[in-house]
Protein backbone atom coordinates (compact mmCIF):
# COMPACT_ATOMS: atom_id res chain seq x y z
CA UNK A 1 0.00 0.00 0.00
CA UNK A 2 1.23 3.33 -1.11
CA UNK A 3 1.09 5.86 1.69
CA UNK A 4 0.85 9.98 1.02
CA UNK A 5 3.78 12.05 2.69
CA UNK A 6 2.31 14.63 4.87
CA UNK A 7 2.11 18.04 3.77
CA UNK A 8 4.81 19.85 5.49
CA UNK A 9 3.08 22.88 7.52
CA UNK A 10 6.49 23.78 9.19
CA UNK A 11 9.16 24.65 6.42
CA UNK A 12 8.52 27.67 4.68
CA UNK A 13 10.26 28.33 1.45
CA UNK A 14 12.29 31.28 1.60
CA UNK A 15 12.65 32.99 -1.77
CA UNK A 16 14.44 36.32 -3.12
CA UNK A 17 13.18 38.68 -5.89
CA UNK A 18 15.42 40.11 -8.81
CA UNK A 19 13.82 42.12 -11.72
CA UNK A 20 14.20 39.98 -14.53
CA UNK A 21 13.20 42.91 -17.49
CA UNK A 22 9.63 43.36 -19.26
CA UNK A 23 8.17 43.67 -16.24
CA UNK A 24 9.16 40.25 -15.16
CA UNK A 25 10.87 38.67 -11.78
CA UNK A 26 13.27 35.57 -11.43
CA UNK A 27 12.67 34.11 -8.12
CA UNK A 28 15.09 32.22 -6.51
CA UNK A 29 12.50 29.96 -4.20
CA UNK A 30 14.18 27.74 -1.77
CA UNK A 31 17.46 27.07 -4.15
CA UNK A 32 15.07 27.31 -7.61
CA UNK A 33 15.10 29.43 -9.76
CA UNK A 34 11.33 30.41 -11.92
CA UNK A 35 10.50 33.51 -13.70
CA UNK A 36 7.20 35.30 -12.84
CA UNK A 37 4.94 38.42 -14.20
CA UNK A 38 3.60 40.60 -11.79
CA UNK A 39 0.54 38.91 -11.21
CA UNK A 40 2.10 35.80 -10.03
CA UNK A 41 4.63 37.88 -7.47
CA UNK A 42 1.25 39.36 -6.22
CA UNK A 43 -0.23 35.22 -5.75
CA UNK A 44 2.79 34.46 -4.33
CA UNK A 45 3.01 37.15 -1.67
CA UNK A 46 -0.80 36.80 -1.08
CA UNK A 47 -0.25 33.15 0.22
CA UNK A 48 2.33 30.85 2.11
CA UNK A 49 3.54 28.73 -0.96
CA UNK A 50 5.39 25.16 -0.56
CA UNK A 51 7.76 23.30 -3.48
CA UNK A 52 6.16 20.33 -4.42
CA UNK A 53 8.91 17.92 -6.63
CA UNK A 54 7.65 15.76 -9.24
CA UNK A 55 9.80 13.41 -11.50
CA UNK A 56 13.26 11.56 -11.50
CA UNK A 57 16.85 12.40 -12.10
CA UNK A 58 17.05 15.12 -15.46
CA UNK A 59 12.92 15.28 -15.69
CA UNK A 60 12.28 16.21 -12.24
CA UNK A 61 10.61 19.10 -12.04
CA UNK A 62 8.67 21.45 -9.07
CA UNK A 63 5.58 22.98 -8.98
CA UNK A 64 4.87 25.78 -6.23
CA UNK A 65 1.77 24.66 -4.27
CA UNK A 66 -0.55 25.17 -1.02
CA UNK A 67 -3.50 23.91 0.89
CA UNK A 68 -7.10 25.38 0.08
CA UNK A 69 -8.76 27.14 3.23
CA UNK A 70 -10.68 23.77 4.52
CA UNK A 71 -7.19 22.10 4.13
CA UNK A 72 -8.57 18.93 2.26
CA UNK A 73 -6.78 20.06 -1.36
CA UNK A 74 -3.77 21.33 -2.96
CA UNK A 75 -3.82 24.22 -5.11
CA UNK A 76 -1.42 23.99 -7.71
CA UNK A 77 0.35 28.33 -8.47
CA UNK A 78 0.33 28.17 -11.61
CA UNK A 79 -3.57 26.79 -12.07
CA UNK A 80 -4.67 29.76 -9.61
CA UNK A 81 -2.68 32.08 -11.67
CA UNK A 82 -4.76 31.79 -15.02
CA UNK A 83 -8.22 30.37 -12.80
CA UNK A 84 -8.04 26.97 -14.98
CA UNK A 85 -10.98 25.34 -14.53
CA UNK A 86 -10.55 21.41 -12.59
CA UNK A 87 -11.91 19.67 -15.90
CA UNK A 88 -8.48 21.36 -17.45
CA UNK A 89 -4.91 21.20 -17.57
CA UNK A 90 -2.58 24.16 -17.72
CA UNK A 91 0.84 23.59 -20.01
CA UNK A 92 4.17 25.68 -19.48
CA UNK A 93 4.67 26.44 -23.51
CA UNK A 94 8.71 26.57 -22.79
CA UNK A 95 8.79 24.07 -19.57
CA UNK A 96 8.60 24.45 -16.18
CA UNK A 97 10.23 27.20 -14.47
CA UNK A 98 8.56 30.08 -16.17
CA UNK A 99 5.07 31.05 -14.48
CA UNK A 100 4.75 34.00 -16.99
CA UNK A 101 0.78 34.21 -17.71
CA UNK A 102 2.23 34.43 -21.28
CA UNK A 103 3.82 30.96 -20.75
CA UNK A 104 0.53 29.30 -19.89
CA UNK A 105 -2.36 27.84 -22.25
CA UNK A 106 -4.93 26.05 -20.61
CA UNK A 107 -5.54 22.48 -22.63
CA UNK A 108 -6.83 19.20 -22.56
CA UNK A 109 -5.02 16.21 -21.30
CA UNK A 110 -3.56 14.95 -25.14
CA UNK A 111 -2.32 18.50 -25.77
CA UNK A 112 -0.59 18.62 -22.37
CA UNK A 113 1.45 15.41 -23.06
CA UNK A 114 2.13 15.91 -26.80
CA UNK A 115 4.85 19.10 -25.33
CA UNK A 116 6.33 16.66 -23.06
CA UNK A 117 10.41 16.84 -22.83
CA UNK A 118 12.57 13.78 -24.14
CA UNK A 119 12.57 10.63 -22.03
CA UNK A 120 15.49 10.34 -18.90
CA UNK A 121 18.74 9.87 -20.40
CA UNK A 122 17.89 10.84 -24.08
CA UNK A 123 19.28 13.87 -25.74
CA UNK A 124 16.58 14.35 -28.45
CA UNK A 125 12.43 13.56 -28.37
CA UNK A 126 11.64 11.19 -30.63
CA UNK A 127 14.91 9.65 -31.81
CA UNK A 128 16.56 6.16 -31.43
CA UNK A 129 19.19 3.95 -31.80
CA UNK A 130 18.76 1.90 -34.91
CA UNK A 131 18.64 -1.20 -33.58
CA UNK A 132 19.43 -3.43 -37.14
CA UNK A 133 22.65 -0.90 -37.48
CA UNK A 134 24.22 1.07 -34.52
CA UNK A 135 25.55 3.40 -36.58
CA UNK A 136 22.49 5.75 -37.95
CA UNK A 137 19.41 7.06 -35.93
CA UNK A 138 15.68 6.22 -36.35
CA UNK A 139 12.66 9.10 -36.08
CA UNK A 140 9.38 8.38 -34.44
CA UNK A 141 6.44 10.10 -33.61
CA UNK A 142 3.17 8.75 -31.57
CA UNK A 143 0.38 9.12 -33.47
CA UNK A 144 -2.88 8.18 -31.81
CA UNK A 145 -1.71 6.20 -29.39
CA UNK A 146 0.97 4.40 -32.01
CA UNK A 147 4.77 4.87 -33.04
CA UNK A 148 4.99 5.51 -37.02
CA UNK A 149 8.78 5.98 -37.95
CA UNK A 150 9.73 8.69 -39.67
CA UNK A 151 12.75 7.76 -41.11
CA UNK A 152 16.17 6.23 -40.61
CA UNK A 153 19.42 9.28 -40.63
CA UNK A 154 23.07 9.33 -40.64
CA UNK A 155 23.25 11.38 -37.69
CA UNK A 156 21.18 12.19 -34.42
CA UNK A 157 20.72 16.04 -35.50
CA UNK A 158 19.25 15.41 -39.08
CA UNK A 159 16.53 12.86 -36.56
CA UNK A 160 16.04 14.90 -34.21
CA UNK A 161 15.10 17.48 -37.15
CA UNK A 162 12.67 15.41 -38.87
CA UNK A 163 11.24 14.49 -35.21
CA UNK A 164 10.53 18.53 -35.20
CA UNK A 165 9.20 18.42 -38.70
CA UNK A 166 6.50 15.91 -38.22
CA UNK A 167 5.76 17.25 -34.23
CA UNK A 168 5.04 20.42 -36.16
CA UNK A 169 2.69 19.25 -38.63
CA UNK A 170 0.60 17.15 -36.81
CA UNK A 171 0.77 18.64 -33.10
CA UNK A 172 0.93 22.72 -34.14
CA UNK A 173 1.51 24.64 -31.34
CA UNK A 174 1.73 21.70 -29.26
CA UNK A 175 4.40 19.82 -30.61
CA UNK A 176 7.81 19.70 -28.41
CA UNK A 177 10.62 20.81 -30.56
CA UNK A 178 14.21 19.67 -30.12
CA UNK A 179 15.44 22.46 -31.79
CA UNK A 180 12.79 25.41 -31.43
CA UNK A 181 14.51 28.76 -32.87
CA UNK A 182 15.70 26.18 -35.99
CA UNK A 183 14.84 28.63 -39.39
CA UNK A 184 13.36 25.48 -41.02
CA UNK A 185 10.17 26.06 -39.41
Amino acid sequence: MERKRPFNRRKKCVYRIDFYGNGDYKVDFDGTELILCKKGLKLLSLHSWRKLIVGKKQNKCFYLVRRSKDENKMLFFHRELIDAPPSKCVDHINQWNDNRILNLRICNKKENAINRRPQSGRKFKGVYRNNKNGDRFRARILINGKNKTIGTFETEELAALAFDKAAKELHGEFAYLNFPNHSQF
